[in-house]
């Protein structure tokens, strides 16, 4: 197959214990051929492939490595979202469904990322907004930038 045609990583993190790089067991992937992927670092098995109508533009650890963030472009009529998943570290009895979907309707998300204990979801978006959610039950906190509205 011609190189140009595969399709290619946007996005890879690694979850790593902050004292210790060799005890690195989990690689999570996002691509432009709309999946994301769990992988054990050790053997380099894929645990499990979440998959998408658009392209994984950012993927995150919490930072207790218990859940995943997946940042969801918008186009071709598929609203952007950003996703929280449960992480089962086995892949067998892993969930298709995420925890909660957080659609970015008003302006779409470029990144998102974990605040301090995984307590907050921040969010820049492509008109230069910047948004904080409580991840938990899906309602925006606060948002500083173009035209936002908090209710």
């Amino acid at each position: 197959m011609d190189s140009s045609c595969q399709p290619y990583v946007l996005y890879i993190v690694v979850m790593t214990d902050a004292l210790s790089v060799a005890s690195t067991t989990l690689l999570v992937t996002g691509s432009a051929d709309n999946t994301m992927k769990l992988w054990r670092v050790q053997d380099g098995t894929c645990l499990f492939t979440w998959n998408f109508p658009t392209a994984v533009k950012r993927v995150e650890f919490s930072e207790d490595g218990n859940k995943l963030l997946c940042v969801t472009e918008q186009r071709m009529g598929h609203i952007g979202t950003v996703n929280v998943y449960a992480i089962a570290e086995d892949g067998e009895e892993q969930s298709t469904d995420p925890m909660i979907a957080i659609p970015t309707q008003e302006s779409k998300a470029t990144v998102a990322g974990w605040s301090f204990l995984d307590k907050y979801i921040i969010m820049g978006h492509e008109n230069g907004m910047v948004s904080q959610w409580n991840w938990k039950v899906s309602k925006l906190l606060f948002g500083c930038g173009s035209m936002l509205t908090v209710e």
